[in-house]
């Protein structure tokens, strides 16, 4: 969790975000990383928080919810339903030739 602070208060120190806070561009990476881990089951919500290096699952919940305008909940069932599907339609294929 430190770790992974630490590599993104070193990689944004001399990276302009394009007008943004680094404050704002580090949450940004944060949540970017938080929806790839949701995509999985292997980790509670709460663990997710922590993992990308929120020191509150409550927090975190309130910032995905208004930067990605869906909860980390149904954010995580929208991305299990679409790589079912993808799997579904990548099997047709298979089955088809």
């Amino acid at each position: 969790m430190h770790t992974l602070t630490n590599r993104f208060s070193i990689k944004c120190r001399n990276i302009p975000p394009n007008g943004q806070s680094s404050s704002i561009y580090i949450r940004l990476i944060r949540l970017r990383k938080a929806k790839e881990l949701l995509a999985t089951l292997d980790l509670t919500i709460s663990e997710v928080a922590y993992q990308v290096g929120f020191k509150s699952p409550v927090y975190f919940f309130q910032v995905f919810k208004k930067t990605i305008e869906k909860s980390p909940t149904v954010s995580r069932h929208y991305q299990i339903i679409s790589s079912l599907q993808h799997s579904r339609k990548l099997l047709q294929q298979y089955r088809k030739r």
